[in-house]
């Protein structure tokens, strides 16, 4: 088992933990039985359960693990209340919610994410490799340009100083956020399409003469040109996500508690206790001048009974498994009163033969028989 997996932080929780979370990820309980932790996280890991899981959560929780998967392996408390702007209280709050749900966990003071969640909010929020490996590939007039409009002293610097500098004004997230929000619409689309991995450049084609959002982007200092093409570096991709979304964390809602008397209460209960049995006194009236039809799963639905004209009607006996029919006898017994034997036979396969035998009626019973459950099937292998 790999040293903070998510397989090591299950089977290091108590029973009465793990419980709850299995009680919160319903999905997971099923057959075959996992064999072990690391089956366990795998299943609590799969893409159809994450997505079960989170139409579950509220809006925080997703501000928050995205917060986190932006992070990466930065990810902490600390850092994701930083990049929100929230406190530190509140985003703790919100990852204890998320592992009790089986989607973030602790470890080393690391927030982690299951893989497949981390690969897609990272890719919601977009943007490639750090500015800092970027930058190692960039000219460094080019790195002198992007460190100027941030405000950086690039005087004397040498190479590798621009890098540092330039990283320490990128991560800023709040700042950048600030100046991507105020571009113009033509480079915060290029921003947008650079950020998603669109690195086709069209730009220029039916476009008024000095518009160039690559260069704007780049003046501003938010994208570097690497090997004839542009790159946008993660942090601003980050700042990006931020400066589309109102991030604030709201927390739970707060709503008042209605003041309540006992005897408004009981009154409430009493008039729903009559209302439901003047809802059944109103079937059990209605059943004494018309039987009621038990229907189950599989038996006569709207589409039977629109091709009945009621002539010849067709019951359904209660308590057999397969639909039984009126006027034909399932045992010796009832056929000395009168009624059609089919045989033992027979009463394993229901609707063969009505007693009223009408034109309406035999198209019903048909449809019955055609429509129970492994008939199709057994058709299509005897032919």
């Amino acid at each position: 088992m790999e040293s903070g997996s998510f397989a090591e932080y299950l089977a290091g929780l108590d029973k009465a933990t793990l419980v709850d979370l299995l009680r919160l990820r319903p999905d997971v309980r099923a057959e075959p039985v996992p064999r072990g932790f690391v089956h366990l996280a795998e299943r609590l890991g799969g893409m159809d359960s994450l997505v079960t899981a989170l139409r579950l959560v509220n809006r925080d929780c997703v501000m928050v693990g995205q917060a986190l998967a932006a992070l990466d392996s930065k990810a902490t408390v600390a850092g994701a209340a930083r990049l929100l702007g929230a406190p530190e209280q509140a985003v703790r709050d919100v990852v204890a919610e998320l592992a009790d749900r089986g989607l973030a966990w602790l470890a080393s003071g690391t927030v982690r994410l299951p893989e497949r969640l981390a690969e897609s909010w990272s890719a919601e929020i977009g943007g490639g490799r750090a500015v800092a490996t970027i930058a190692r590939s960039v000219p460094v007039e080019d790195l002198r340009t992007a460190a100027r409009a941030w405000g950086v002293g690039v005087d004397g610097l040498r190479k590798p100083e621009l890098i540092t500098r330039l990283a320490e004004a990128l991560a800023g997230t709040q700042g950048v956020a600030e100046v991507v929000a105020g571009l113009p619409d033509p480079a915060r689309v290029r921003l947008d399409q650079l950020r998603h991995g669109s690195g086709v450049d069209f730009w220029g084609y039916g476009s008024r003469a000095g518009e160039n959002p690559n260069r704007e982007l780049a003046a501003a200092g938010l994208v570097l040109r690497v090997n004839s093409r542009w790159e946008l570096p993660r942090e601003v991709a980050v700042a990006a996500w931020l400066a589309e979304r109102d991030l604030a964390l709201t927390g739970p809602p707060d709503f008042p508690q209605p003041a309540t008397a006992p005897t408004d209460t009981l009154a409430a209960a009493q008039a729903a206790v009559h209302e439901a049995l003047r809802a059944v006194t109103s079937v059990l009236d209605e059943a004494r001048s018309a039987p009621i039809a038990a229907l189950k799963k599989g038996g006569v639905g709207p589409r039977e009974r629109r091709g009945s004209d009621g002539s010849g009607a067709v019951e359904i006996r209660p308590g057999y498994r397969d639909r039984h029919v009126s006027g034909v006898a399932w045992s010796k017994e009832e056929a000395a009163e009168g009624q059609v034997y089919h045989g033992p036979s027979r009463a394993e396969d229901p609707a063969v033969a009505v007693r009223r035998y009408t034109a309406p009626s035999s198209r019903l019973v048909r449809r019955v028989d055609q429509n129970r459950p492994g008939r199709r099937r057994r058709d299509t292998l005897g032919r």
